[in-house]
């Protein structure tokens, strides 16, 4: 889990102090924090022994 933490840190700092970041910063953090820390957190889950699932998955 510690391997994403600038990540989080990244969205910690935009949620407290916006106004400091470019709309560019704002673009490649949140970029960088979708594409590394979500499978971090569902192995983390699945670890854990608790369900992981596509909570968006349309029923066809």
């Amino acid at each position: 889990m510690s391997d994403w933490n600038s990540d989080a840190a990244f969205i910690l700092a935009l949620h407290l102090f916006p106004e400091r970041f470019t709309k560019e910063e704002i673009q490649d953090g949140v970029t960088d924090f979708l594409i590394h820390a979500p499978n971090h957190v569902a192995e983390a889950a699945k670890l854990l022994g608790f369900p992981v699932s596509d909570i968006f998955k349309e029923d066809k």
